[in-house]
């Protein structure tokens, strides 16, 4: 299967997604493009690519179908050996959470 990139504005943002030439996306793809397009929208809040990785993972941690969701099943989910990184990122990582949260919770973010 061949990918493109598709890109699009939203608003006012430029977003470069995978986009495969199948007219059916399968529900992985639709999950994988989605994913991506979080990842360039809250990607600009964090100083650095690592915490900004880490917060990704934790999220698709999160999102994982296991039962138990606490920092060491999210670890391993993800492929960490200890919850410690994940805990950095929500403990001591610079980034902006007030206005992050509002603006994730605006309605146009979703």
């Amino acid at each position: 299967m061949r990918t493109l990139l598709l890109t699009i504005a939203v608003e006012g943002e430029l977003l470069v997604l995978p986009h495969s030439l199948n007219p059916q996306p399968s529900p992985e793809e639709v999950w994988s493009t989605a994913f991506h397009a979080l990842g360039q929208r809250i990607g600009h809040y964090f100083l650095r690519s690592e915490p900004r990785h880490r917060a990704l993972a934790y999220i698709r941690g999160l999102m994982s179908p296991m039962g138990r969701k606490n920092g060491w099943q999210v670890a391993e989910a993800t492929g960490e050996a200890t919850p410690y990184a994940v805990q950095h990122v929500l403990d001591r990582a610079k980034w902006n959470c007030i206005n992050d949260r509002v603006y994730l919770a605006h309605p146009g973010f979703w």
